[in-house]
This record gives structure tokens, C-alpha cells and sequence, in this order.
């Protein structure tokens, strides 16, 4: 049985929580953006003005929210690759 350095288990426990922030946030990431981009193409093909105003709105939240999340990966990726150097 191959026996480890210490540092490789403090590597490991400190890495493990980036990675799996980094696999939640794109999980989520790529389920929501089909669910709501289809939803919103359908609703704005039949549309009148004041609704597609409110889909504007809903579009550009979104997109704030895919934003944070992309940096929300990010900051997992940088955690998670950090601590193997």
C-alpha cells in the first residue's frame, strides 16, 4: 500500500472543496440556461410589447445570474488548482 505525504492530504482536503464548488456551479449552470433560454424563445415568439418588455428584463437578470455563476467557477477552479502547486 503506497503511503502518502501529509502534504498531499492537506492538499487533497483543501482542493476537494473547490472542485466540488466548481462541479455543482456548472451542473446548475447548464441545466438552467436550456430551461430558461426555451421558455423565454417560445413566450416572445407570441408576445405583445409590454410582455416582451418583461421578457427583457427577465433575459438581463438572467444573464447577471449565468455571470455570477461563471465567476462563482471560477473562484471553485482557482481554489480547487491552487493547492496543487
Amino acid at each position: 500500500m503506497a503511503t502518502f505525504p501529509k502534504s498531499f492530504y492537506r492538499a487533497t482536503a483543501a482542493g476537494f472543496p473547490g472542485f466540488l464548488l466548481w462541479a455543482f456551479t456548472e451542473a446548475a449552470q447548464q441545466a438552467l440556461t436550456p430551461v430558461a433560454c426555451r421558455r423565454w424563445a417560445y413566450a416572445c415568439a407570441s408576445a405583445e410589447t409590454a410582455v416582451r418588455e418583461i421578457l427583457a428584463v427577465q433575459v438581463a437578470t438572467y444573464d447577471a445570474i449565468r455571470n455570477s455563476m461563471f465567476l462563482l467557477l471560477l473562484i471553485g477552479v482557482w481554489l480547487w488548482r491552487s493547492v496543487e502547486r
